[in-house]
């Protein structure tokens, strides 16, 4: 996983969806009509824009917010990666972890997404826009 930087300006606003979109996390597509959240901000290379299905970014502020990743900031499109590299719920599985057990719900709400997608996932590049 890549490191965060912080950006020069960030802005994450609530929108419908004017078409269809590509969620940066999970890939599955944001149907034209639907709510779902727009970040913009610039980071060293230039000024970046990713949109989220809504319980992707609640997924993506659970994790930064919770004690789920020791601090860290988790970059676009690394929440699954994150999910599924660092074991979360592995590691306290044996636990009944009110943190785990909310971000499974997150992440099983995102899964049942992903399977009804249309059309093959797209590489993180891909899913950048300049609007």
């Amino acid at each position: 996983m890549s490191d965060c930087e912080a950006p020069s300006f960030y802005k994450a606003e609530e929108r419908v969806a004017a078409k269809d979109y590509r969620c940066c996390e999970c890939v599955a597509l944001i149907l034209k009509g639907e709510k779902h959240v727009v970040c913009k901000g610039s980071w060293g290379d230039g000024i970046k824009q990713y949109r989220e299905h809504e319980v992707c970014a609640q997924a993506c502020e659970f994790v930064r917010d919770s004690d789920l990743n020791d601090g860290e900031c988790l970059a676009f499109g690394e929440l699954l990666e994150f999910c599924g590299n660092a074991d979360i719920i592995g590691r306290y599985a044996r636990r009944k972890d009110e943190n785990v057990q909310t971000l499974r719900i997150l992440l099983a709400k995102i899964r049942r997404r992903e399977r009804t997608g249309k059309t093959p996932p797209m590489t993180c590049d891909e899913k950048e826009t300049s609007e």
